[in-house]
């Protein structure tokens, strides 16, 4: 076995609280959704823990914890080439397309 550390790529979508200078009726007042991919470092009840950089030597860099209340999906990415039924598009609400495979 390497002693060489794992790095599991992950894409966590989630809602983020978010403050608004001025709001009108009728004004979405919701949590904005957010979507962040990286390397998964923490995989816990309370939260999850993603790190955006990690070096070979065992540290990370801009690391992202994301309280489990927050969490609407966690997806284990898949590197390399996927079979068609394992790609799946998001559309985020400004109309850009994420795209992502995954495994079951």
């Amino acid at each position: 076995m390497s002693d060489e550390p794992q790095y599991v790529p992950v894409m966590v979508r989630w809602l983020d609280a978010c403050r608004r200078d001025e709001v009108e009726d009728g004004d979405d007042l919701g949590p904005l959704e957010a979507v962040t991919f990286g390397h998964l470092l923490a995989d816990e009840e309370g939260f999850v823990a993603v790190a955006h950089e990690c070096f070979t030597r065992g540290d990370y860099r801009d690391v992202t914890t994301i309280p489990r209340g927050m969490v609407v999906e966690l997806v284990r990415l898949v590197i390399g080439s996927a079979e068609p039924e394992l790609l799946r598009s998001f559309v985020m609400s400004d109309g850009s397309v994420i795209a992502a495979t995954w495994t079951e």
